[in-house]
């Protein structure tokens, strides 16, 4: 005879404080066990119509995926539903990828999102049915951190980014450049990547003045980890042809490959 379970997975957002340790599984959301969003997985079982809470660190602007999946002889029946709140009752923007590559459709529940403040988020792993369930949990910081390039507009003039979508679904990546050697304001924009194809975006015609180029450069995305690879290419001009340029690689320094 078959057997099956649901867990249901709600995930709040706590914009005072920050996550407390727990020792072991908690069951109360004020204090949770703490995760650091790198691709880790944390296995375990939960009892019957017990819920489990988790909490990470999520900064600003930043990209995050959510994954439970089921584990041992429940392997291939869904964990349920993803539901994202902010201060435990508005809902932030979330996508379930459940069904990107690499699918877990069959095996559990990704959520991947942008985060849209700097706090502790935290979820809950609910068991609603009358046994015991084994689980597995992981959250992965999906970011693209781009090489540090120094520039004051007086070499660099503009940059290059080319993006390649490795799902077949489109995939919005927003692009941040950061000032962080002057007072110039930060320059952020979406571009929307297409299925399994390739795209360019550029800082022409975005930037106020050429000081606004950023230092500290990154890609956030809603897809599943692994989704977006990225290079960037820093360009000088002069006259009508570019006479020097400066490679740097965007990679994602804490996902779950």
């Amino acid at each position: 005879m078959s057997r099956s379970f649901s867990l249901s997975i709600v995930v709040a957002f706590v914009v005072v404080g920050g996550p407390q340790q727990a020792f072991g599984e908690a069951t109360r959301c004020a204090v949770s066990t703490v995760l650091a969003p790198d691709g880790r997985t944390l296995n375990g079982q939960i009892p019957a119509t017990t819920g489990f809470w988790f909490s990470f660190l999520g900064v600003a602007g930043r990209s995050y995926s959510i994954e439970v999946t089921s584990r041992g002889t429940e392997r291939g029946v869904t964990p349920g539903g993803v539901t994202l709140l902010k201060a435990c009752g508005e809902e932030v923007p979330a996508r379930n990828t459940s069904g990107l590559e690499p699918p877990i459709n069959l095996l559990g529940t990704r959520l991947s999102f942008v985060a849209p403040s700097t706090g502790s988020f935290t979820f809950q792993v609910l068991n609603t049915r009358d046994a015991s369930v084994p689980y597995a949990v992981a959250v992965s910081e999906t970011t693209l951190f781009c090489t540090f390039v120094e520039s004051d507009g007086s070499i660099f003039r503009y940059v290059n980014f080319f993006l390649t979508n490795t799902t077949r679904s489109d995939v919005d990546v927003t692009f941040t450049l950061d000032p962080v050697l002057n007072s110039q304001p930060a320059i952020s924009w979406t571009d929307r990547v297409p299925g399994a194809g390739v795209w360019r975006a550029s800082t022409i015609n975005r930037l106020a003045s050429e000081t606004q180029l950023g230092q500290h450069t990154t890609l956030a995305h809603n897809g599943p980890p692994g989704a977006i690879l990225a290079d960037a290419l820093w360009t000088s001009t002069c006259g009508e042809t570019s006479c020097f340029q400066q490679p740097t690689t965007c990679a994602p320094v804490r996902d779950k490959r």
